[in-house]
């Protein structure tokens, strides 16, 4: 049995079947995030946001209703327990495909290269509520919120992010989020003095990403600091991002 058909089975058991976004919809969100992902690629920040404002009145509209909780999944299952949210709460639920919000996030990308950081942070911060289970957007939030200089802050966003990515209910790209926070986790411990908890932050990231650039730097600046080197900022890796992959962007990924 496949993991489609045992969520579906599953939703229909507890008589938490969701309403599913109408396939339209899903054929237009896809063709935005493609439109969005091309333009970034080719640096065209400020046609990301022309490309991505559909997404955004279209989600103003669904906002508007109170009474109704919209979702974005990623997973089957991730469907799930959105399904389960509406139940508890006695409100209708519309499930919409993960690419209703990726189009929202390139957006929230393309804003951070154009220095427009408070407007990315919102928009990250509004795509954890479209999809709280999503370990991508909690780390990706959790980065911005650090960069900010919140450390306190992105901490709790980042040990979040961690246990959405250890999840059983994960998706496939959260072994990259696994790392991604935990290496976010330990820039923190390493700028609060944390050096022992730092080094394991970072030794752990590794167990999923084996000689990842950043966790080796990184355990390098500790063993510097520990033999009396002098901290610095600019011994953290925070730039030279590369562009975004095949789906959706990472700041995380490479900037901690």
């Amino acid at each position: 049995m496949n993991f489609r058909m045992l969520a579906g089975l599953l939703a229909v058991w507890l008589g938490v079947l969701p309403a599913i976004a109408r396939a339209d919809e899903a054929v237009q969100d896809a063709a935005l995030v493609k439109e969005a992902l091309a333009a970034l690629r080719q640096g065209r920040d400020g046609d990301v946001l022309e490309i991505t404002q559909p997404a955004v009145e279209r989600q103003a509209a669904r906002d508007a209703d109170p009474s109704h909780l919209w979702f974005c999944s990623h997973s089957p299952m991730e469907a799930l327990l959105y399904a389960t949210v509406g139940k508890d709460m006695k409100k209708p639920v519309t499930v919409l495909s993960g690419d209703a919000c990726d189009g929202l996030f390139l957006r929230a990308y393309a804003l951070i290269n154009l220095k427009r950081l408070p407007e990315a942070r919102g928009q990250l911060q509004a795509l954890t509520v479209l999809a709280p289970q999503y370990s991508h957007y909690a780390v990706e939030y959790a980065f911005a919120v650090r960069a900010g200089g919140d450390l306190d802050e992105a901490m709790t966003l980042y040990q979040n992010a961690e246990q959405l990515s250890a999840s059983p209910f994960a998706t496939a790209q959260a072994k990259g989020d696994h790392a991604s926070a935990l290496r976010g986790i330990g820039f923190i411990q390493t700028e609060k003095g944390d050096l022992d908890g730092a080094e394991k932050s970072y030794k752990a990231s590794m167990k999923d990403e084996p000689g990842n650039p950043v966790a080796r730097h990184e355990l390098a600046y500790i063993r510097q600091l520990r033999a009396g080197g002098t901290r610095t900022t600019g011994e953290t890796v925070e730039g030279g991002m590369p562009l975004p992959g095949t789906q959706v962007a990472s700041k995380a990924a490479d900037g901690q």
